[in-house]
């Protein structure tokens, strides 16, 4: 009889999530939107669409489909949002210390638009 810790059982669940997110996500940005617009003519249905919208949902498949990975499963979602608040303190200036004469400073550059 094998018996498993609580860390693993739920590192188990939370991939287990993020497996079933991940299967879903090509279904409904891939699969269904040219289900329909190869069954909608075959059953006399006009939706007037030109089916634009296909190749946007095909074209953000790869960029959403690691957020749930990245949100389900705890060390990396810790990690994420431990870039993005070590993101945030690259716009603040460090100011001067006492025993020290100069200023230092990270300039995070920004494009504008």
């Amino acid at each position: 009889m094998t018996t498993q810790s609580d860390s693993l059982k739920s590192l188990q669940r939370q991939l287990f999530h993020a497996l079933v997110v991940q299967s879903a996500i090509p279904f409904i940005l891939m699969y269904v939107p040219i289900g329909m617009a190869f069954m909608f003519p075959m059953l006399n249905i006009e939706l007037n669409l030109k089916y634009p919208f296909i190749g946007l949902t095909v074209a953000i498949y790869p960029a959403i489909d690691p957020l749930p990975s990245i949100l389900i499963i705890a060390s990396y979602r810790k990690g994420a949002i431990g870039l993005v608040k070590a993101l945030k303190c690259w716009n603040r200036k460090v100011g001067v210390n006492k025993n020290s004469t100069r200023q230092e400073s990270i300039v995070m550059f920004t494009i504008e638009a």
